[in-house]
């Protein structure tokens, strides 16, 4: 039992009479109590029940009869006469505190069903003929009812004589009845047998009633329990808990049937229990492959940590199940459900061990990675993917990482073969694979090495389904060891500079080389690095001789939003340039230099498809290769326009139709090569790379339609030199061929 279950899913309830009797053997008179707790636990254990809440309400000592019946008890003709003086009639009182204090207080604190079909009442003796009062006086509040050796001779039996006749319904949906044949005698020294007689018979027609007049079929809504030398005390009532519990929640499945009714299998507890028993639900009209198939011959097999297994005790060992199920067909042979082959699968909660439950604190930190306090952290990073202990990751120190698989994308989340990528240093040390057992949190202990300043992770399956963190990797930072001598990090070269006017200055787009490591590392640096630096020069820059002092600088990040609107995240710029030219221009600045780093990570931007698209995207760089490039920025230029006297396209012998049509025909040839886009084979993610080279695709067709369309345009005057005719592909072959949708 936990709040957060029963906040998820009301656990149902029976509450019952005669608190002080249903746990404690020290509390009763008797000295042996109902057992209550052990029968449920048992019943919930085994699968016979779900999970459910016992509600006990203690009686009130000498006034029991008084809360438990609406009228005096009598005699019973003399033989109950040590019962002519007490009281009753306090029974209508006693269920108006249990309806308005007990329930509410139990649905407030422990979650319980507010339902009437997923409560029930019940009691013994009188504490029965107070269930059943609740039956007649408050119909519709409980859907079942245990009534156990009810005293049924109060009253002149009043319960049967006068309350029953009258009442219209609607009567319960299920009664578990019943009675020793030595009620009266076996606790007594006499032996008087037509009493307990007695009781037997009033038994009877009280089920004949419930059956008769209320429509409560025998051995599907009444169950009649005629307990063969059973007497009146509480270790009677505890031998019958188990078959009445079972009995009365029965139905108790059908909202937990009902809630999962799209599902092909669950399981009970939701969560299986290393160590302990659970029910597994098959719903073979899901199943593609079972649906039509005899469900007396439907067969299961399931195993635990993939090693097959006969029996559903779950293993104190299990982290995992795995199942498949069958027809049972030709010796095994016949037709099966296993998922694809990739069998169905149920997570196993481990238990802490009682060692791990004694650990210190200072126990933990002197035994070595999982140290830390674990549930301090868990909580703190609760809406993280991950955390590790400790913290902040030391070199040269041992360390966990835990992984919260609910916050993982691309279906790791449900996925039950979990593998971890690690390296240090951005992949160039330590890299390695490892997989990830589940305890309560999925883990991996490992050392951090002594020169690592940083550690990446992706997460797989080892199928080919990735979470890299959307191309970025998951990345922790790590701590220096105490007295540790850092090497100063290398520094990377220059691998080219491309250098533009840009305001009244230059723009210089300076590369840095790749740092040197491993494949993976240089993999990794495509995504996680800057990779360019952008250098604004003013006017009349002269490195050889500077101002005195030297130049003045302005360093900015995001790089990619400084100077260019087609490279920028919004497709407009800071214009950072043509401003600095204005304010050297007009003498309110000397002249200064801008150094813009650019950002790491990939973005559109990076791709060449936000705005136009510039020379150092992808798209830019494709675009480049067939002499587009141009193009497309000059006839956007043209597009933005705004003097009446622009001068028609056709007539600026950089946009002549020749040159056009050629720079098409280049591009159809470029795009149907099966290698057109290079660059996207390193994304490890299928579905990333899908979904990059389907957007640059996208904006390789919008420019080869905005130049289509320039030549088509009357205005343009490209008409008059032969229009659409000079060009042999039109805008659907190339959409058909870059397979934009």
């Amino acid at each position: 039992y936990t709040r957060a279950d029963a906040a998820r899913e009301a656990f149902p309830v029976i509450y019952l009479n005669d608190g002080q009797n249903l746990f404690d053997d020290k509390l009763t008179l008797s000295g042996h109590a109902w057992h209550a707790a052990e029968a449920a636990a048992g019943l919930i254990y085994h699968g016979q029940l779900p999970p459910f809440v016992i509600v006990g309400i203690d009686h009130s000592g000498p006034t029991r009869s008084y809360d438990y019946l609406p009228c005096p008890p009598g005699t019973a003709g003399g033989y109950r006469a040590d019962a002519e003086k007490w009281p009753g009639g306090g029974v209508d009182a006693y269920l108006q505190e249990v309806l308005g204090e007990v329930l509410p207080f139990a649905e407030k604190e422990y979650g319980v069903s507010k339902e009437p079909s997923l409560r029930s009442f019940g009691g013994s003796s009188f504490g029965g003929i107070c269930a059943l009062c609740a039956a007649l006086r408050h119909p519709g509040v409980f859907g079942s009812f245990l009534v156990e050796s009810p005293s049924l001779w109060f009253g002149d039996e009043r319960m049967l004589r006068e309350e029953l006749p009258g009442f219209q319904g609607p009567w319960p949906a299920r009664v578990f009845l019943a009675m020793g044949t030595k009620e009266y005698s076996g606790i007594r020294k006499t032996t008087e047998p037509e009493f307990d007689a007695k009781l037997v018979e009033l038994t009877h027609e009280l089920a004949e009633v419930l059956e008769g007049r209320g429509g409560l079929t025998k051995g599907t809504r009444l169950k009649v329990v005629i307990d063969e030398g059973a007497t009146h005390t509480e270790s009677a009532w505890a031998a019958r808990l188990p078959r009445a519990l079972r009995f009365l929640g029965l139905h108790w499945w059908r909202p937990v049937l009902a809630a999962r009714a799209d599902r092909l299998y669950f399981t009970f507890p939701r969560r299986l229990q290393a160590g302990q028993s659970g029910v597994l639900f098959f719903n073979q009209a899901r199943s593609l492959a079972l649906a039509g198939k005899p469900r007396d011959h439907m067969k299961m097999a399931f195993g635990f940590n993939v090693e097959w297994s006969a029996s559903f005790m779950v293993p104190p060992e299990a982290y995992e199940m795995h199942m498949a199920f069958s027809d049972g067909g030709d010796g095994g042979q016949g037709v099966w459900d296993n998922n694809d082959g990739l069998n169905f699968y149920a997570r196993v909660r481990m238990p802490m061990t009682a060692a791990q439950r004694s650990h210190t604190v200072d126990q933990a930190l002197a035994e070595g990675p999982a140290w830390g306090n674990v549930q301090d952290i868990a909580h703190k990073r609760g809406g993280s993917p991950f955390f590790t202990t400790p913290e902040v990751l030391v070199a040269g120190e041992p360390a966990v990482l835990y992984v919260n698989r609910r916050r993982l994308g691309q279906g790791l989340s449900d996925d039950p073969n979990l593998k971890v990528h690690f390296g240090f240093n951005s992949w160039a040390v330590g890299g390695q694979e490892q997989c990830l057992k589940p305890t309560s949190l999925w883990s991996v202990p490992f050392m951090v090495p002594r020169e690592a300043a940083d550690m990446s992770f992706v997460l797989t399956n080892g199928a080919g389904t990735w979470d890299n963190n959307h191309g970025c990797n998951y990345v922790c930072t790590v701590k220096a060891a105490r007295n540790a001598t850092v090497a100063p990090a290398m520094p990377r070269g220059v691998e080219n500079v491309e250098s533009m006017p840009h305001g009244a200055g230059m723009l210089h787009i300076v590369t840095f080389t790749k740092r040197e490591g491993a494949e993976t590392a240089r993999r990794a640096n495509k995504w996680t690095e800057e990779k360019r630096m952008r250098v604004w020069t003013p006017p009349g820059y002269d490195p050889a001789n500077p101002p005195p002092g030297g130049y003045p600088v302005l360093y900015m990040q995001d790089g990619q939003n400084m100077f260019e609107d087609w490279l920028a995240h919004q497709g407009v710029s800071w214009r950072v340039g043509y401003t600095a030219s204005d304010l050297i221009s007009n003498g309110e600045l000397p002249p200064f230099v801008v150094v813009a780093v650019d950002s790491a990570g990939s973005s559109d931007a990076e791709l060449g498809i936000v705005g136009v698209p510039g020379p150092h995207g992808t798209v830019g760089r494709l675009l480049a290769r067939c002499g587009l490039a141009e193009v497309v920025e000059r006839l956007r230029l043209y597009q933005q326009a705004q003097e009446a006297e622009a001068q028609v396209p056709a007539n600026d012998p950089a946009l002549a139709l020749p040159r056009l049509a050629e720079a098409l025909r280049s591009f159809f040839v470029l795009v149907s090569s099966p290698d057109a886009l290079p660059e996207f084979q390193s994304v490890q993610v299928p579905r990333l790379r899908a979904d990059a080279v389907a957007r640059v695709c996208r904006s390789l067709l919008e420019c080869y339609e905005l130049v289509y369309a320039a030549i088509e345009d009357p205005t343009n005057g490209y008409l008059e030199a032969g229009g659409a005719a000079a060009v042999k592909h039109t805008p659907a072959q190339v959409r058909t061929i870059l397979g934009v949708i």
